[in-house]
């Protein structure tokens, strides 16, 4: 089994992982749910490589709804670090949301993930929702 060791430094913070390919972490979830305009899709933990496609299939589902909704609203209120395989999810969903006239907007980008969009200049890609900001999902102590 092979170990990877990443290091990244963005936004001021380094993220430290070292994880084994075959048991990677999967901490993130995605819950879902719908308002007047669409799917609303509620994200919690960290966008990488490993937890991407935790995210890819719900927005693959939130995507295919006909007929296409006019909105899907990503809520990235409890996301703490996304890396560019994250990226790549949110730039591939919106590529198919404009293939179905739908909107990708973005709901709460903590300042992680706005660094992110900031640093590789695709930030005007994801219109910014106004919801106003949402309780934090409850987290489970650690033992």
């Amino acid at each position: 089994m092979r170990r990877v060791a990443v290091r990244w430094l963005l936004g001021g913070h380094q993220h430290e992982r070292g994880a084994s390919i075959d048991n990677a972490p999967q901490n993130l979830t995605v819950t879902t749910g719908d308002n007047w305009a669409g799917p609303v899709l509620l994200c919690a933990g960290e966008i990488d490589i490993h937890t991407a496609p935790r995210l890819d299939r719900p927005l693959r589902r939130a995507l295919a709804v006909r007929p296409a909704p006019a909105v899907v609203l990503l809520d990235l209120q409890d996301v703490s670090f996304m890396d560019s395989t994250g990226l790549n999810s949110l730039l591939a969903a919106r590529a198919e949301a404009g293939r179905n006239g739908t909107l990708l907007a973005l709901a709460h980008p903590g300042p992680q993930v706005t660094r992110l969009l900031e640093i590789t200049e695709t930030a005007p890609l994801f219109p910014l929702s106004p919801l106003p900001p949402r309780p934090p999902v409850p987290r489970r102590p650690v033992t």
